[in-house]
């Protein structure tokens, strides 16, 4: 053997990538230029965590394997390969590089050489998570919340994974920026480092700018952005020292005296070689056109209808409209709600209300925050009841007899929340008749229930109970019998008993005639003999008669506790229409 040795040289074999959570096989070729001893062949793995933050540092072997190849033995000339296999496991790190952050794979190679020096070869592998296959995720992102006013961004993405050396396509569109011109857009993928040994650190950032005219008038931008080939993946545990988080970001650049406007959304960067299922959709509609449809769609699963913005719809006699508008510099949903009269002088809202503290009456509370009021409060009670059980009207903005408006807060952008709020208007809607139904007769009238009811039974018609109004038909017109009430106080003023003529009645009878004041009824005056001597009785035992277009009506005292007195007074308001109308028949 010769004097002078000479070590063999040392190469590696390997995968070009290899993978957490998979195995490998690693070649080593030991080449000697002649015959050599050696003692030992050994190869290890070593996987090195390092984080470097200002002048501190930290270091951690996240792996380590090694084996032994060969114990003592000859080398002959030539080229000689010993073979090795490494199992990484899944939580093994990537290979990375990024603000201060490192992680390396390094194998090293010993060849122990009796009596000269050893031969250390070292060489580094590049790891990568291995590629998935996933489902494409659309998503739609935007800056507008109910608690802010102003311009907002909103986004789309086709997919929010994103592969490296792939395109990501999605749409921009602005809203509430009447007036406002934008500079231009960037979009930019940002990787932020996070570690608990310092502040997250924007370790990446690529940016693409485009042009803003096609936000005007609502309009949207689309735009197609080729991410990096050498995108690191998004790593979110692997490594103890730091992670590694991917956003999206979209900025509206508006000038130098202005504040851009910029949102964020999280994206997640998928491994090189994966594969979406799904992709080459198109991204979702963004601004104007998106949020037309998401009115459009709660319009369709609620059987309302789109007018103007609007939804629009009728529960029975109720007609009910959903909206958005501004409060207080504050997005709102509104639901307003019309509907025939209650009748009940009904007053409610929040407990601020000034009305309820200068009027003085009782109130009904409706939770903590909001009140109702009325002529009389058991009506008020009744009436409210069937809403105030499924706690619809803890968001009352304000109710009287003919309305109720119902505020929340909320931009109408999300289709659930904006579902769920135009179901409870509509669930309101369906209680208001629910509520008129269950109105009891007021105090003074309650005894006298049945008697009310008796008369309406008489006359085919209906008993309104909350002002006790009787209407009907009698030898086919229409009548009513209606108690009268004074505005603030559960005192009636008087029993109005009507007969409706479909036909007008000449402009010479029309008058107002009283016991105590009035219109004359003698030699000079326009009615028949009979029409006049009815008029002068209706005088003499009445409150006072009305002779309108289509009507006529005498006003009597209240309460009436025997409304049955009103049917000879119904025939003779009949008989006078007849004989001022020449004694035809109701529709002659």
């Amino acid at each position: 053997m010769a004097i002078i040795k000479t070590r063999p040289s040392v190469q590696l074999l390997a995968p070009k990538v290899v993978h957490p959570g998979a195995s490998f096989v690693a070649t080593i070729v030991l080449d000697a230029k002649r015959a050599v001893a050696i003692d030992r062949l050994q190869v290890s793995l070593k996987v090195v965590d390092e984080l470097r933050v200002g002048k501190r540092s930290w270091k951690r072997v996240a792996l380590r394997q090694g084996a032994t190849l060969s114990k003592a033995r000859r080398l002959e000339r030539g080229r000689q390969q010993f073979q090795c296999r490494f199992s990484l496991p899944a939580s093994a790190p990537a290979t990375y590089s990024g603000a201060g952050a490192t992680t390396e794979y390094g194998v090293l190679v010993h060849v122990q050489v009796p009596w000269w020096p050893d031969r250390r070869s070292h060489f580094t592998l590049l790891a990568a998570p291995a590629p998935v296959d996933v489902r494409s995720t659309p998503g739609v992102f935007t800056t507008a919340s109910p608690s802010r006013v102003g311009p907002y961004v909103e986004w789309s993405l086709a997919d929010t994974h994103i592969r490296p050396d792939k395109t990501v396509r999605g749409e921009i569109a602005v809203g509430d920026a009447a007036g406002i011109d934008f500079e231009a857009i960037v979009v930019s993928l940002v990787g932020t480092q996070q570690s608990r040994h310092s502040q997250p650190t924007e370790a990446f950032r690529y940016a693409l700018t485009l042009g803003a005219e096609g936000l005007a008038g609502g309009g949207s931008v689309p735009f197609r952005m080729r991410a990096p080939t050498n995108l690191p993946a998004t790593v979110p545990t692997s490594s103890r020292l730091w992670s590694l988080d991917w956003k999206l970001e979209v900025k509206l650049r508006r000038g130098l005296l202005a504040s851009d406007i910029v949102g964020a959304c999280p994206i997640v960067v998928l491994p090189d070689g994966s594969k979406s299922h799904g992709e080459g959709q198109a991204p979702p509609a963004v601004g104007s056109r998106r949020v037309d449809a998401v009115w459009d769609s709660v319009a369709d699963q609620l059987d309302l209808t789109l007018e103007s913005g609007v939804l629009v719809g009728e529960v029975g006699r109720v007609r009910l409209e959903i909206r958005k508008e501004y409060r207080r510099r504050t997005a709102h949903l509104v639901g307003e709600l019309a509907f025939p009269s209650l009748h009940l002088g009904l007053d409610g809202g929040p407990r601020r209300g000034f009305r309820r503290y200068v009027e003085g009456r009782r109130e009904f509370p409706i939770g903590k925050n909001h009140y109702a009021t009325g002529r009389e409060l058991a009506q008020v009670k009744a009436f409210i009841a069937p809403m105030h059980r499924r706690g619809l009207l803890f968001t009352l903005a304000d109710m009287d007899d003919e309305n109720i408006r119902i505020v929340r807060r909320g931009s109408g952008q999300d289709p659930k929340r904006l579902a769920a709020f135009a179901w409870s208007v509509i669930q309101i809607a369906q209680r208001v008749e629910q509520g008129r139904a269950r109105i009891p007769p007021p105090a003074m009238l309650q005894p006298f229930e049945k008697a009310w009811r008796a008369l309406a039974g008489h006359l085919h018609g209906e008993l309104e109970t909350a002002r006790m109004v009787v209407t009907g038909e009698l030898d086919g017109f229409q009548v009513s019998v209606a108690t009268i009430w004074w505005d603030a106080d559960a005192r009636p003023e008087a029993t109005h008993v009507t007969v409706w003529v479909p036909k007008a009645i000449a402009k010479k009878y029309r008058r107002h005639v009283s016991r105590d004041a009035g219109n004359e009824v003698g030699s000079a005056s326009p009615f028949s003999p009979r029409a006049a001597a009815i008029v002068a009785d209706i005088r003499a035992e009445t409150l006072g008669l009305r002779i309108e277009s289509h009507s006529l009506e005498i006003v009597l005292p209240a309460p009436m506790k025997d409304p049955a007195v009103a049917l000879p007074w119904l025939d003779r308001l009949i008989g006078l229409g007849m004989e001022l109308r020449g004694r035809g028949g109701p529709y002659r």
